[in-house]
Formats: structure tokens, C-alpha cells, sequence
């Protein structure tokens, strides 16, 4: 988890049937790691996303502009008021990982129930949407989410499949190839280990939450250095890995989910 500008991306993931009322809407959104966005751990995060469609990707601190941005894309009639004929035909999938993972929880926990979600402007002069009815989401997808200094809360039961992977191994990941090895990390990355996250019913907790490290969930093996111009084939286990790893070592499994 490391500390970065602010970097967004602007394109939504909007697709509409021609002859069905309302038009199917599927919105896929995510939130990067805290600290650069050009970051191992953080590269692989986006790659995993944009394989699963999902382009419109946010710094972890950046939750209103998100939350915003898909308001409006739902909001067919401009009202700032989300109705149920809105939402009946809307396809949505949420992903985060390490602190962003924590923002994606709390994206959803936010539009669980009917109220009012506050966007922009100010205490004064609030630019306020009104939900008339809570939103379900279709998956939400966390990779080692780190609650220090940013508790999660509970994903509600608004969330219809969640899966979160998670490692408590902390140190180094340990990539290797014959007779090679490189390791992956930092001074502060070192010490980081993510959290089992609760859930609501009917999720359940052992059913959402994975542990990758202990027992060793798998082995990822593939062209892991590949955003440093490295093609070459090196594998990664997953009580080898820690929080700059899991990216790489589950993001096949997060790209399945989010399709």
C-alpha cells in the first residue's frame, strides 16, 4: 500500500440493449491501492480490472467522485432522484484492493438502504442524490484489503457475491524461476498483512473470505514481470506472497469474477 497523486480514469462501462425498458446498464468500478498507481502491486490491480471490463478506476481517497460519477450514469431523467425502475435492470461490480479495497466496501455500504448520499458542494449547499430504494450489487471483489488506521465495517446484504483474498504472511513475495528467484517489496509493504472481512446474511464469512498464505491457496505461474518489459515465465506461491504480490497471484480469479 503505498501513497500516491490522485489518478482517475474516464471512461464508464455503460452497454444498452435497443429494444428493452429501462436499457440494461452493467457499471464496473474499482479503487486503486493507496500510494502510486504505477506501483507492482497496483499495476496488477489495474491489469486484472481491465481485463474484466472494468475501466473506471479510482485513487482509494477519491470515494465521492466514484460515487458521483455512477449516480449520474443511473440517474436517467437528471432528477438527482434514483428510482426503482432505475436500478431494475442495473448490472453492477465493485473491486479495491488494500485501501481501496476498504473504499469499495464502503461504496456499497453506502447504497445499501433509501436516503440521501451526499456528492459534492457544500454543508450548506449540499449536491445531494436521493435513493429511493437500496442498490443491490452483483459482485464485490477485494484483494488483501488493510483496515489499519480504516476499519471496513461490514459488507451488507446488498452484495450478492463478495469474495475477498487476503494474506498474513507480511515480508516479501518471493517470485522464482529456475535456479532464480526475485523478491517483491519494501520496508513499509513488509509489514503490511490484510483482514478478513464480516459480512451479512445470508453472505457468510467462511464462504467470502480466503486466506491465501496458509494453507498455500495455489501456486500463479506466468509472465509476472511482464509490466517491466520481462516476458519471461516465473511462478508465485501463495505462502511465498505478501501484500505487493496478491494482485498478481489472484488476479486471474478476480478477472473471472468481474466478467
Amino acid at each position: 500500500m503505498n501513497f500516491s497523486p490522485r489518478a482517475t480514469s474516464n471512461s464508464t462501462i455503460l452497454s444498452a440493449a435497443a429494444n428493452s425498458s429501462p436499457d440494461p446498464i452493467v457499471y464496473k468500478l474499482g479503487f486503486y491501492g493507496a500510494g502510486s498507481t504505477t506501483g507492482f502491486g497496483n499495476l496488477w490491480f489495474k491489469q486484472f480490472a481491465n481485463d474484466a471490463g472494468v475501466t473506471k478506476l479510482y485513487v482509494h481517497n477519491d470515494g465521492n467522485n466514484a460515487m458521483w460519477d455512477f449516480l449520474k450514469a443511473i440517474d436517467k431523467n437528471n432528477n438527482k432522484v434514483i428510482t426503482q425502475e432505475e436500478v431494475s435492470n442495473l448490472t453492477l461490480k465493485v473491486c479495491g484492493y488494500s485501501w481501496g479495497g476498504i473504499s469499495a466496501i464502503g461504496f456499497t455500504q453506502k447504497i445499501a438502504s433509501p436516503g440521501k448520499i451526499q456528492v459534492g458542494g457544500t454543508p450548506h449547499q449540499p449536491i445531494e442524490y436521493t435513493l429511493e430504494v437500496g442498490i443491490s450489487v452483483n459482485v464485490l471483489v477485494t484483494v488483501d484489503p488493510v483496515e489499519w488506521l480504516n476499519p471496513a465495517g461490514t459488507v451488507q446484504n446488498n452484495v450478492k457475491k463478495y469474495q475477498n483474498w487476503y494474506q498474513l504472511k507480511g515480508g516479501y513475495s518471493i517470485f522464482r524461476k529456475t535456479n532464480t528467484t526475485r523478491e517483491i517489496g519494501n520496508s513499509f509493504s513488509d509489514k503490511l498483512k490484510g483482514d478478513a472481512i464480516q459480512v451479512q446474511a445470508p453472505l457468510t464469512f467462511n464462504g467470502c473470505n480466503t486466506r491465501v498464505d496458509s494453507p498455500n491457496l495455489r501456486t500463479r505461474t506466468g509472465a509476472a514481470f511482464l509490466i517491466d518489459g520481462d516476458p519471461t515465465i516465473w511462478s508465485l506461491r501463495g505462502d511465498e506472497t505478501n501484500h505487493d504480490g496478491m494482485p498478481w497471484l489472484v488476479g486471474d480469479l478476480a478477472t473471472g469474477l468481474l466478467l
